[in-house]
């Protein structure tokens, strides 16, 4: 069954594991609030995402900051067409010592077929290009806007982390916390470890499900992959058009 487009905010999901393991006002809030967002974590599946489509970024210095809710990056968008990802941390050895590399277009800077004592200098993209490092965006030009489009960790109004509104979800952040829960207590009463061992075993039940229930593609979906696969001629340059006649079968 794939999943609705329906979000739980993780404090509902707290709010029952408080009722349904008679937790007393003492526990610590903030650690099953932890222990649910390593759920979806552990989970990591592309559809309890939200997009975040044309986000403009100001490159400053050859750099800007990556948004801190980004998980997964669409595109990159420059002067209207789809920038080149260039090599990351390239390491080049010259004289056995380690130098890095940041990402030039090769009309601006020479490095082709150019051999170091110990190596040989990496060929980049021609053009302009990009890479991701240490929390930062890296350009080939030192200033400019940039426009990326990608897939963002959805949360409420109060900072809360969204998750999608299926039973499968609710169960795996459940168990999961029952687990944590009860394998704490378990090291201070050995009566706890079946406790534990029966949280853990439908905790690794349910976060199976709820990563197959969200992969299943719904109906629509399954439509997109029909009209694809049953092309005479693949659309292979749609990268650079930002897959926009993606599900147009005139395109």
């Amino acid at each position: 069954m794939a999943l609705t487009h329906k979000t739980l905010s993780i404090k509902n999901i707290v709010a029952k594991i408080y009722q349904d393991l008679d937790l007393q006002d003492e526990t610590d809030i903030g650690r099953l609030i932890e222990w649910c967002s390593e759920v979806i974590g552990k989970i990591g599946v592309y559809t309890q995402l939200i997009p975040k489509p044309n986000v403009t970024i100001k490159i400053n210095n050859y750099k800007a900051e990556i948004p801190c809710d980004l998980v997964y990056l669409n595109s990159v968008g420059y002067k209207g067409r789809q920038l080149d990802k260039g090599p990351s941390d390239q390491l080049i050895n010259k004289h056995s010592r380690p130098y890095y590399v940041t990402p030039r277009a090769v009309n601006q800077y020479k490095i082709e077929n150019i051999n170091f004592m110990f190596g040989q200098a990496y060929k980049f993209p021609t053009g302009d290009n990009f890479i991701m490092q240490n929390g930062w965006f890296k350009t080939s030009f030192k200033e400019g806007d940039i426009e990326i489009s990608y897939m963002a960790l959805p949360m409420d109004d109060e900072g809360f982390p969204l998750v999608p509104d299926n039973e499968s979800f609710r169960d795996a952040c459940f168990w999961y916390c029952a687990a944590k829960h009860f394998y704490i207590q378990s090291i201070k009463e050995d009566r706890y470890k079946w406790f534990y061992q029966d949280a853990e075993t439908k905790w690794r039940y349910y976060v199976t499900q709820a990563g197959a229930n969200a992969i299943m593609p719904d109906e629509f979906t399954l439509e997109n992959i029909k009209r694809n696969y049953l092309r005479l001629v693949p659309k292979i340059n749609d990268y650079r058009n930002f897959f926009q006649n993606l599900n147009n079968t005139n395109g």
